[in-house]
Formats: structure tokens, C-alpha cells, sequence
């Protein structure tokens, strides 16, 4: 190599670390700087994840819940779970339990008549342990038990939590269904002595049509 292209390539390697090295120093800085989960850290989640705020705000159902400062709604679902050992503010440095938060399922509460959060109980799916404990929860035939049931096999959001999104939030949906034009209904008469009655043996519904349901936020 020459001495001149010696010279240019020193002084190229000179202009980069003097353009990059500041915004390298920038960029570093401050990245590992603990939270004080003490003073209350909801208004921390928002900061990253205000879009989520923003529908739990929309949407009214998580929001205002009695006996939380606004911001700390978040606390309330994702410090839910019971079988994990949260970050405590108590601890003299961050990350010896776990992380401040968790992902968890809509089902994880709202399934759960015991929920530590007090949340109500969605009954009706025959999901909920109302079904296990007094046996009335029996919604095998309710009008959103398959869609529930599907959710749970998506992989999209943990178990039915893609169910309850698409009708309790402002998010955008659209949902195909079909409809039975068309049954046939297997019936046999029965009788005795005093009078006779008609005991349906099956139905089978058939002839669906395809209907197509949009929901804007």
C-alpha cells in the first residue's frame, strides 16, 4: 500500500470514530438502569407500551379499576400470576426474581372464581371451574363456544385471550361463519298406555352459507 493510501485510509478511520464514537457513547449510555418499582412503576409500562393503554383506556373494561392509580392497571393482570416470583422493590438490586411482569391469559381470571385479582367469572364456556364445582357452567352449545374452544388452538395469543380481544377491545376483526340453511331432524314416535310422545333421535344440520362479520375498532 502507498504511503498516500496509508494516509486516506488513517484518515477515514480517524472521521468515522469522531462521527460514530459519540452516538456509540449516546446509544450505551443508561441502558441497564433499574426502575424503582417502590414508587410504582404502571406509568414505566406505559411508556414503552402506550398503545396497549390506549385501548385498555378505549375499551373501559380494565380501566379505572377500584383502588389503582391510573397507569397501574397494568399491574393488576400481568403481577397475576401466582406461581411466579415477581421483582420485589424490596431486594437491594434488581433481576434476582423474576421479571417485573408476565404475559398471562385472559382465562387465567376470568375462568378462575378464586382469581386474586377479584375479576368476574366468564361462565357459560364450560371452561370456568363454576363447571367442576357446581356443575352449571355447562355452555358446550352457547353461540361462542367454538370460537372460544378455536382460540385456544391458534397459537396467536395464549389459549381463548384471542377470543376475548376480538369482542371485549376496539381491535379490528373479521370473523367468517356459517349457517345452516338446511337440517334434518330423525324423530321417533314413542308411546304407552296413557299417551304417545315424539323423541328427537338426531339432528343433522347441513347446507351451510358463509357469512362475513366485520368488526372496526
Amino acid at each position: 500500500m502507498s504511503t498516500l493510501k496509508m494516509v486516506f485510509a488513517i484518515m477515514a478511520i480517524v472521521f468515522l470514530g469522531i462521527v460514530a464514537l459519540p452516538y456509540a457513547v449516546s446509544l450505551f449510555t443508561g441502558q441497564h438502569t433499574w426502575y424503582e418499582l417502590s414508587e410504582g412503576y404502571g406509568s414505566k409500562c406505559v411508556k414503552c407500551h402506550a398503545d396497549i393503554y390506549g385501548e385498555l383506556s378505549a375499551g373501559g373494561h380494565h380501566k379505572n379499576i377500584v383502588g389503582v392509580d391510573d397507569g397501574e392497571e397494568c399491574l393488576i393482570c400481568h403481577r397475576a400470576n401466582e406461581s411466579i416470583i415477581y421483582a420485589n422493590a424490596s431486594r437491594s438490586r434488581g433481576g434476582e426474581e423474576a421479571h417485573a411482569a408476565s404475559t398471562i391469559n385472559c382465562g387465567y381470571c376470568h375462568f378462575n372464581s378464586s382469581n386474586p385479582t377479584g375479576a368476574p367469572v366468564a361462565g357459560g364456556f364450560r371452561l370456568s371451574d363454576y363447571y367442576e364445582k357446581y356443575g352449571n357452567d355447562t355452555g358446550a352449545n352457547a353461540s361462542h363456544y367454538d370460537f372460544v374452544v378455536q382460540s385456544r388452538e391458534t397459537g396467536i395469543l395464549q389459549n381463548e385471550s384471542e377470543s376475548c380481544v376480538a369482542c371485549h377491545t376496539k381491535a379490528n376483526v373479521t370473523i367468517h361463519f356459517n349457517v345452516t340453511t338446511e337440517a334434518t331432524i330423525v324423530a321417533n314416535n314413542t308411546y304407552n298406555t296413557s299417551h304417545s310422545y315424539w323423541v328427537i333421535e338426531d339432528i343433522t344440520a347441513s347446507n351451510y352459507t358463509t357469512y362475513k362479520e366485520v368488526k372496526e375498532g
